[in-house]
């Protein structure tokens, strides 16, 4: 099985890994209010740190766990847990955006 060339995308996307640390840095040093704060910590926390040495990307942790030889079960234990992580990080989004529009709505 041919492997993604993690190495080449560390590099590639380091422009936008940087991009994304100023952002979030000036955006936690703001003052807004709790709907708005709640939002913009919860995209925050739905996306990966993309810091190349610590291994949250969930591809590259699916990766690691099949080198492991696991059992087909699994694999599919491991598949599903992925996929429910980033369903309630999503589902984390969209509250807080649903409450921010209502904080909206309601000025």
């Amino acid at each position: 099985m041919r492997r993604p060339n993690f190495e080449k995308s560390v590099l590639e996307f380091e422009p936008v890994r940087q991009k994304i640390r100023t952002i979030t840095d000036q955006l936690a040093k703001q003052k807004l209010p709790s709907e708005e704060r709640e939002f913009v910590n919860a995209v925050v926390r739905y996306f990966p740190s993309g810091e190349p040495s610590l291994p949250q990307s969930s591809a590259r942790n699916l990766l690691h766990y099949l080198d492991q030889n696991l059992t087909p079960a699994e694999i599919d234990m491991m598949l599903l847990k992925t996929i429910e992580r980033h369903r309630n990080a999503w589902s984390d989004v969209c509250t807080a955006f649903a409450s921010l529009k209502v904080a909206v709505a309601s000025q």
